[in-house]
């Protein structure tokens, strides 16, 4: 854990998952956020923000299962982090949805279906929330950390992640509209996990501080919100909620770096 981080340690407001299930040739991907709680304001120093934005906690990455025994294995990431809501990609197919909803309920499993038509861009407005988290003060693990640690399988998954990053292919049409195509013979699983993951965090924000809650405290902290389409066009902003409390985290979460 990192000297000084003053989100860690703290007592958590939930584990966020992203999946991107397999396709022929693909990999199936689940990646999980931790988004600490919102301390109370008394407990920060003067002049401190607390930046509420979570951290990456797990990478796992399958290939040439049977779908039983993708299931087995995802219900085992769900146990050591209970998910407080996982967005999968239903594009192609919803048999896994459909299995964990039943298990989990409708408001923790969350479809997502990639869409490109009218005022819908899936893709974009995946690409703005992952960037404006990073702009924001996202975190990245140290790879060297993590091996130094034991971690070498995380290690090794983050740096294919990045490297994803790099790879991804943006393209725009004579009438402004803005694509992600995939790049030739390169995988973007890890990519789509990450940018769902970070998007679950959001619809977790969005439902659970809205403007009017933070009328009170809302110089001490800042959000994603805030700040989320400063860099980009506003194609699709979303109406913010302000729909239930957020559950009081009890346990505090240690990162492995």
């Amino acid at each position: 854990m990192t000297e000084g981080k003053i989100n860690q340690p703290n007592p958590i407001a939930g584990f966020f998952h992203g999946i991107d299930p397999a396709t022929k040739g693909d990999y199936y991907t689940d990646i999980v956020q931790v988004l600490p709680a919102k301390p109370k304001q008394t407990l920060l120093q003067p002049g401190q923000k607390f930046k509420w934005i979570p951290y990456i906690c797990h990478i796992m990455r399958l290939k040439k299962m049977d779908p039983d025994d993708i299931i087995d294995q995802q219900i085992k990431v769900f146990n050591r982090f209970p998910p407080l809501i996982a967005k999968i990609d239903t594009s192609r197919e919803d048999f896994l949805t459909n299995a964990l909803q039943r298990k989990y309920g409708e408001s923790k499993i969350m479809p997502v279906k990639f869409l490109n038509s009218g005022t819908s861009n899936t893709k974009f407005h995946l690409k703005q929330v992952g960037y404006s988290y990073i702009n924001a003060g996202y975190e990245w693990p140290n790879d060297r950390v993590l091996e130094e640690r034991g971690y070498l399988r995380f290690a090794k998954l983050l740096r294919i992640l990045k490297k994803e990053m790099m790879h991804e292919l943006v393209t725009s049409t004579d009438s402004g509209r803005i694509s992600f195509g995939h790049p030739a013979g390169k995988h973007n699983d890890l990519v789509h996990g990450w940018e769902l993951s970070l998007d679950a965090v959001m619809e977790f924000q969005q439902k659970n501080l809205g403007y009017e809650k933070r009328k009170n405290d809302q110089k001490a902290f800042d959000t994603i919100q805030d700040t989320m389409y400063d860099d980009y066009d506003d194609v699709e902003k979303r109406a913010m909620g302000d729909i239930s409390e957020i559950p009081s985290g009890s346990s505090a979460f240690q990162l492995p770096y």
